[in-house]
């Protein structure tokens, strides 16, 4: 995937200098529940999930524009209630200062025209 980008927010592949941004929102205890998964416990917990996030086709960091940190992380996964390779789910979350301005809203809104128009899939579906 090409990089992305909304009017506050870069949406872009995970890199090994993104640790110490990823390792604080995500161990947070209201971030990680509201996405399904528990905060992390420890740095290392989040370096070894950073690896995989880097080498993932379907997860990407977003950057906030002004500062240049690592806020949160948006996805398409490959949707597995659907019997149908062309369907995805969009999974994300988001750094809890962040929440409350529109900043997700923003995020998905370009993610699902990148998925539609450029990935042509045929649905997108969000769960919890």
């Amino acid at each position: 995937m090409q990089v992305l980008e909304t009017e506050r927010l870069i949406i872009r592949r995970f890199r090994k200098e993104d640790l110490d941004d990823f390792y604080e929102y995500s161990r947070s205890p209201n971030v990680g529940p509201n996405a399904g998964w528990r905060p992390h416990a420890s740095r290392q917990e989040s370096r070894e999930i950073l690896k995989h996030f880097i080498y993932s086709p379907s997860v990407w960091a977003l950057v906030d524009k002004n500062t240049r940190s690592v806020i949160g992380s948006i996805g398409l996964h490959d949707d597995r209630k659907r019997d149908n390779q062309n369907a995805k789910m969009l999974g994300y979350v988001l750094a809890e200062p962040y929440w409350g301005k529109g900043l997700m809203t923003e995020a998905a809104k370009r993610m699902i025209k990148y998925a539609f128009e450029e990935l042509q899939i045929d649905l997108l579906s969000v769960y919890h």
